[in-house]
């Protein structure tokens, strides 16, 4: 028997009858993949943004809220945060909720549009584009990459990056 052969026989012996629960994006938590790490909590996602190459940005944008990166557009300047959490959560809820932690927050993110809040309408097109565009993901170190291989969550795609 094939060493993958394995792996899968031992995945599919440890999971259970139901299948995982999936986010409203069709992707399953990392936390619901068998023999996997729970996902990154929001102050880590934060943290790795601080620390990260675009760090200056993601200041610029999570702490001051700075529009002028985007010609003053508010809109844009959402988008070019959730793009940048986006590199290390695929969540939309953890996203939603980063946001409005953010120097970017306010009352519009609340205003319906299309049949929901403003800002989980960014979120959600946000993600759709980045995923048609193949966008890079973090890859969590320290996990095996066998063990994140076919992750929706924490794929590593090299298409370019932010």
């Amino acid at each position: 028997m094939s060493e993958h052969q394995d792996a899968l026989n031992k995945l599919l012996a440890s999971m259970d009858s139901e299948p995982p629960a999936s986010h409203a994006n069709g992707r399953t938590p990392l936390a619901t993949v068998a023999g996997s790490s729970p996902p990154i909590t929001d102050s880590d996602v934060i943290d790795l943004c601080r620390s990260g190459a675009n760090a200056p940005k993601f200041a610029d944008l999570y702490d001051h809220g700075n529009t002028g990166l985007y010609d003053g557009d508010e809109s844009r300047t959402d988008h070019g945060l959730i793009n940048l959490l986006y590199f290390y959560t695929q969540d939309p809820e953890q996203i939603d909720r980063i946001m409005r932690g953010s120097a970017l927050a306010r009352p519009k993110f609340d205003r319906d549009t299309a049949g929901k809040p403003y800002l989980r309408y960014s979120i959600d097109n946000a993600i759709a584009k980045n995923i048609k565009e193949g966008r890079e993901t973090y890859t969590p170190s320290g996990l095996p990459s066998e063990e994140i291989s076919g992750s929706p969550i924490y794929s590593h795609h090299i298409h370019g990056g932010f």
